[in-house]
């Protein structure tokens, strides 16, 4: 995939002002069948960047890639997305099954600029992406506090903007909140929804994601063996 990525901090800045004035917060697919999982976990130099597809009409895991990659950029508040978006753009080509809508371990619009990894791997791909993330931005204000499946679900706001969702767990799971926001070509609504919708009881992140994660840290583990993940 021939893309142009930024350079420099500057250059970065410019494309996520870019991207957050293009990309549209809209439903915009047909049918969601295929649903891909990415995450990155690092060692050192390395990052180990997984991909699984997953079928939700079957409920099951068709598809699972590690990519081993050096990334080009330190980690800088707000600028995740050049550490992570190049390998994710690289996985995904590989990719036999390709997805109809991607979920990623980041932020969407619920970023300063309104353009988290979620967000600029959502408009260079030009498909629906999701961010879930681990943890808040510091602007984040929450609003409209209400329960669905016995998830506490709150507005995230930015400005007095809704920009996604906090989805915080019964006080018996003892897990933290994940914060879900629409990268590109879906709704607010929609992405929690999905996001709801791929949740299973014994973890807290949706399940394409989850797979995704448990296999980016076996590799950073060096721990190769036939995981049992369907």
């Amino acid at each position: 995939m021939q893309i142009f990525f930024p350079n420099s901090l500057k250059e970065a800045k410019a494309l996520q002002i870019q991207v957050a004035r293009e990309i549209r917060i809209d439903d915009e697919f047909e049918k969601l069948n295929l649903i891909s999982g990415l995450d990155v976990a690092y060692k050192e130099e390395k990052a180990f960047t997984a991909a699984v597809v997953y079928e939700i009409k079957t409920k099951k895991i068709v598809e699972k890639k590690v990519l081993e990659t050096t990334p080009t950029f330190e980690y800088v508040s707000g600028y995740l997305f050049l550490r992570e978006v190049p390998a994710f753009l690289e996985i995904l080509d590989l990719l036999e099954n390709q997805p109809d809508l991607i979920v990623v371990d980041g932020h969407g619009i619920a970023h300063p600029l309104n353009a988290g990894s979620a967000t600029v791997l959502g408009y260079l791909i030009d498909k629906p992406v999701i961010g879930v993330a681990k943890n808040p931005m510091k602007m984040f204000e929450y609003s409209n506090s209400r329960i669905k499946k016995e998830l506490i679900i709150d507005d995230v706001m930015i400005k007095g903007k809704v920009v996604g969702n906090r989805i915080s767990y019964p006080p018996e799971k003892k897990w933290r909140p994940i914060f879900v926001s629409p990268g590109n070509k879906i709704s607010v609504s929609s992405a929690l929804n999905l996001v709801i919708e791929l949740l299973e009881p014994e973890h807290k992140l949706p399940k394409p994601l989850f797979i995704a994660h448990l296999l980016s840290k076996n590799y950073l583990l060096n721990i190769k063996n036939h995981l049992h993940l369907q």
